[in-house]
């Protein structure tokens, strides 16, 4: 398993209620699953300031990665500017780019890029493991109780 990323896009809008109060309504518009980005590059270090609102992942609420790490948010331009400098020769960089490069960000309040860390890697290789294994020791134990002639 391997560290990945997930970048959502999101509109974070701010509101008052009628007592003064402020609360903060993040709607996800984007979610694409970058999966290596840090294998050979930083693009995590881009991402610099902790988001004031929690994104629902997979069902759950949270300010966090699944490394406890807290998420943090760039701006359009700056992933944007970073993107473009990376060799296109991994296909999720142009699906990445091209989304950003047509946000018209007139039409919307506040576009936050947001980082979120995940543990990745070939989820299905390892149960095929662990099944292998759980049945080998399973059969050893069946042959070593097989009745001796």
């Amino acid at each position: 398993m391997s560290y990945e990323s997930r970048i959502f896009i999101i509109n974070r809008t701010e509101h008052i209620n009628s007592n003064g109060t402020i609360w903060i309504h993040a709607e996800k518009i984007v979610d694409l699953k970058m999966c290596q980005m840090d294998s050979d590059m930083n693009f995590r270090n881009i991402f610099t300031q902790n988001i004031d609102y929690p994104i629902v992942v997979d069902g759950e609420t949270t300010f966090s990665d699944k490394y406890g790490e807290p998420m943090k948010y760039s701006n359009v331009k700056t992933v944007i500017n970073y993107l473009e400098q990376i060799p296109d020769n991994y296909r999720r960089i142009s699906i990445l780019l091209g989304i950003l490069q047509n946000i018209d960000e007139s039409k919307w309040d506040n576009i936050q890029i947001v980082h979120y860390g995940y543990w990745g890697g070939n989820k299905t290789m390892f149960i095929i493991f662990l099944m292998i294994y759980l049945f080998a020791g399973i059969c050893e134990e069946i042959w070593l109780n097989i009745p001796k002639k």
